[in-house]
């Protein structure tokens, strides 16, 4: 699975022109320059958990997991999955039946 790393600073560097722009180009609030509080929230959603992995691509959004490891491979990071060691026979999702 590839995965989408987010470079922070680079996206603080993006908003801080675009603050910029928006209170030069208009001193006034304008509704097409978005506050800084809604610039970090929609940050927030690009990366929940702040681990460097996009929430489209992470593999548990709510925990930060950056190696982002998942034994079992059913696409739920070990950190959040409830049974995470490899399927063997007779398991379920790496859990013994029961």
């Amino acid at each position: 699975m590839k995965h989408t790393h987010i470079n922070r600073y680079l996206l603080i560097g993006i908003m801080a022109i675009f603050m910029t722009a928006c209170t030069k180009s208009d001193p006034k609030p304008h509704s097409a320059c978005p506050s800084l509080n809604s610039m970090i929230e929609f940050s927030k959603k690009l990366d929940g958990d702040k681990d460097g992995i996009n929430n489209r691509d992470d593999n548990c959004r709510s925990i930060y997991n950056p190696k982002q490891r998942d034994k079992d491979e059913d696409g739920v990071g070990d950190v959040c999955d409830k049974c995470p060691k490899k399927p063997a026979l007779g398991t379920i999702n790496g859990c013994p039946q029961v």
